[in-house]
């Protein structure tokens, strides 16, 4: 299951962060512009892509050699630039990071045409509604309680057998996360990984062992550690 990524967003005038996993599993961030007494303004939307919209976005990867493009070498940065950056991520967990300060997109052709394709899907959520809406701003503790949340969200069970355990974001979100198997975990990844690298509240876990499967159930249609 691959990712594909945009990060697009100024600190002064906004833009827009995009997390597309290849099951479809779409969130799309769009700041701006700013508002009286607010500033920046957040819409946060999830929508699911047909699996020939993820066909045609990772063939034009491949159709311009997305792992060759190479970001040129800048002798000076204009005031406020933005500084787009898209990210491949493989099953592996490998990813492939391409950055492009704006004014130089339209000198690189294989890069505009990615870049332009994943700004289109900015267009899907004209009709939708978002899931959240707010003021902007980088709070670690305002994304520690999201991503807290999520995790909660996620133990939603019917059953036992739907129940899984996994040591997968450490410290402050848990030594295991107990979730439901058929849960994509891509944007909460990718939440995280904000996270960890704006070294929010960094810390360590004693961890003991991990629950069995005997030992995870459905209680109350939620995940649990029966040993506690």
């Amino acid at each position: 299951n691959i990712i594909i990524s945009l990060n697009d967003i100024h600190g002064l005038w906004g833009g827009r962060d995009i997390s597309i996993s290849g099951s479809g599993e779409t969130f799309i961030e769009i700041v701006g512009p700013k508002r009286p007494e607010i500033g920046l303004y957040v819409k946060e939307y999830r929508l699911s892509l047909s699996e020939s919209e993820i066909k045609n976005l990772i063939d034009l990867f491949i159709e311009n050699d997305f792992l060759t493009i190479e970001e040129p070498v800048r002798k000076e940065v204009l005031p406020d630039e933005t500084r787009p950056t898209i990210i491949l991520e493989n099953s592996k967990k490998e990813k492939h990071v391409v950055s492009m300060w704006y004014s130089d997109i339209e000198k690189n052709e294989k890069f505009a045409r990615i870049y332009q394709s994943i700004l289109l899907l900015e267009e899907k959520t004209k009709n939708l509604t978002p899931f959240f809406e707010g003021k902007f701003s980088f709070s670690c503790d305002e994304l520690e309680r999201e991503i807290k949340s999520w995790l909660e969200e996620i133990k939603y069970c019917e059953n036992d057998s739907e129940c899984v355990v996994e040591s997968r974001y450490y410290c402050p979100f848990g030594c295991y996360q107990f979730y439901n198997k058929n849960t994509n975990l891509s944007l909460i990844d990718k939440k995280v990984e904000i996270f960890n690298n704006n070294y929010c509240h960094p810390c360590e876990y004693e961890c003991i062992t991990p629950p069995t499967l005997d030992e995870l159930k459905c209680i109350n249609k939620k995940c649990v550690d029966i040993r506690y």
